[in-house]
């Protein structure tokens, strides 16, 4: 079982710093650690009882600024 997450941010536009500057369109955060980075629907096993879920409604993040 994924480890629960603090911070879920989902229905937006993560802008991934690789080569290819990907786009995902959630991230799973714990303190100061991405758990995991991809769908919002892949975000529910990460979402525990004290996770916060913000719905970025196509906001744009850059993690890390």
């Amino acid at each position: 079982m994924p480890t629960a997450a603090t911070l879920v941010l989902r229905h937006g536009k993560i802008m991934i710093v690789d080569r290819a500057f990907s786009i995902a369109e959630a991230v799973a955060i714990a303190g100061d650690t991405i758990l995991h980075v991809g769908r919002s629907a892949e975000m529910q096993p990460f979402i525990g009882p004290e996770t916060r879920v913000i719905d970025l409604r196509g906001a744009c993040v850059i993690p890390g600024l």
